[in-house]
């Protein structure tokens, strides 16, 4: 469900999914990514989003996230620019432990048009912080579960702040990105249609 447009930049949508089952997927896809994708690295909680080109949230097989994927797909097909562009989509699992954040980032240049965003999934209370070319002050988003908030890589940095919970705090992150910006030779095993 549509909820508003921030700034005429950030989406922000409602679902309705069911948080105990994808927070049961995450779980299991945080133990693989650790045991199977880590290759000597330091483990850390934040490992799966330090590999997050290494694998796709949206590949495994579990009816939530299937439904996961479709909400997002709907979601973006309402708000991209060019209904005959194609584009794909790689999603990675932000597993922050207390005292844990990721510092102000971007992910692709205005050229790419490209999309980012993020699924609420366990995380509240928090919020991200956006700074969007041509607004003078940063732009919170509170944190709901449910929440998907999507946005055009245009120029803009985001970021979280220190958890302060005991819990894992959970958010699922995608990239959606057209196919001409996609290279071929190296990502090919996690990037989808969408």
């Amino acid at each position: 469900m549509y909820l508003k447009t921030i700034q005429n930049y950030i989406h922000l949508f409602k679902f309705s999914l069911d948080k105990n089952k994808l927070i049961d997927s995450s779980e299991n896809i945080y133990e693989l990514v650790k045991n199977n994708l880590q290759n000597n690295q330091q483990i850390k909680s934040t490992i799966s989003t330090d590999l997050y080109e290494k694998y796709n949230y949206l590949m495994y097989p579990s009816d939530e996230v299937h439904k996961l994927y479709t909400e997002i797909k709907t979601a973006f097909d309402s708000v991209k620019d060019d209904p005959n562009k194609k584009y794909y989509i790689q999603c990675w699992l932000n597993y922050y432990n207390k005292g844990e954040f990721i510092d102000w980032h971007s992910h692709w240049e205005k050229e790419t048009e490209a999309w980012h965003g993020f699924y609420c999934l366990d995380c509240e209370p928090s919020f991200t912080s956006y700074k969007i070319p041509n607004i003078k002050d940063n732009i919170n988003i509170y944190s709901e579960d449910n929440l998907m908030v999507i946005s055009k890589s245009n120029g803009d940095q985001h970021r979280t702040w220190p958890w302060e919970n005991d819990k894992p705090r959970l958010t699922i992150a995608f990239d959606i990105v057209p196919s001409d910006y996609i290279n071929y030779k190296q990502w090919t095993h996690h990037w989808l249609p969408i």
